[in-house]
């Protein structure tokens, strides 16, 4: 007969517990796996931070603003083939981003630090939008070819 060491048990807060463990030990792991996450979200907000960052720097034009398949979210495609998954900071920021496309526009703004979504100002002649930068998207968006 063989007895697993990891059977589960549902706790009273909807979480699970292994048999054997103490509650000191599931919240010591349970601190570590908290610690980890966000630790990740800096890295990935860092990495979108210093994309979008250089995007500015260089002053790449917004080349596409396409439905993305996350619900609420579209995705901005860059002259590069550099592309951000975005939502609207207020419900006209994302029509705003149809205008800026026309008018060849590119990012004004980029937080230096933070957590995702990172708000980003776009703007284009006599218009601007925020929006919230909810992750990157490059493999997803064709590149300029010129």
């Amino acid at each position: 007969m063989r007895i697993s060491l990891t059977t589960w048990f549902p706790t009273p807060n909807g979480g699970r517990r292994v048999a054997g463990l103490s509650s000191r030990h599931i919240e010591d792991v349970d601190a570590l796996g908290r610690r980890v996450l966000a630790q990740h979200e800096r890295a990935l907000a860092e990495r979108a931070a210093d994309r979008l960052e250089a995007l500015r720097a260089d002053g790449v034009r917004l080349w596409s603003v396409e439905p993305a398949s996350r619900p609420g979210c579209w995705r901005l495609g860059f002259a590069d083939g550099s592309g951000v998954l975005v939502r609207g900071g207020r419900p006209d920021d994302l029509a705003s981003a149809g205008d800026i496309l026309r008018a060849g526009g590119v990012i004004a703004q980029v937080p230096l630090e933070g957590t995702l979504p990172l708000s980003v100002l776009l703007v284009g002649t006599h218009v601007s939008a925020r929006v919230q930068v909810v992750c990157l998207a490059d493999a997803q968006v064709p590149a300029l070819r010129r």
